[in-house]
C-alpha cells in the first residue's frame, strides 16, 4: 500500500482553531523569551567590551618598577635530555617483541589464506 498524501484533504484540515491558538501563544512565548536572553546577551557584550578596553588602556601606560627581564637568566640553550643504556636496551627489547609480533601475526594470516 503506497504512502503518501491522501486524495482529498487539505493542509490543515482536522486542526481546531484551539489547537492553533495554543501553538501561536506557544510562539509567542518563545519569541519574548529568545528576545529576553538576546538583551541579557546584549548587556553581557557590553561588559566584556568595556573589560577590555579597560585592560588596552591599563597594558599601553608603562608599569613602574617594572623587572627588566623575568626569564630565567642562563646559557640560553636547553640541556640535551639522554637516554641510559638500560633504557635503550628496555626500547630495543620491547621493538624486538613488537615486531616479532607483528611478524607472527603476518604468517598465521597467510597460513589461513592459503588453507582456504
Amino acid at each position: 500500500m503506497p504512502r503518501g498524501r491522501r486524495k482529498g484533504t487539505a493542509r490543515g484540515v482536522g486542526v481546531s482553531a484551539e489547537v492553533l491558538t495554543w501553538a501561536l501563544e506557544g510562539l509567542q512565548r518563545e519569541i519574548g523569551q529568545t528576545k529576553e536572553r538576546l538583551t541579557e546577551l546584549t548587556a553581557r557584550q557590553r561588559e566584556v567590551r568595556a573589560a577590555l578596553d579597560q585592560g588596552r588602556a591599563l597594558a599601553e601606560t608603562p608599569p613602574a618598577a617594572a623587572p627588566a627581564e623575568t626569564r630565567r637568566q642562563g646559557k640560553g640553550r636547553r640541556r640535551k635530555r639522554r637516554l641510559s643504556a638500560e633504557g635503550r636496551k628496555r626500547i630495543r627489547e620491547a621493538l624486538k617483541r613488537r615486531w616479532e609480533r607483528y611478524h607472527d601475526q603476518q604468517a598465521r594470516k597467510s597460513v589461513r589464506k592459503s588453507t582456504k
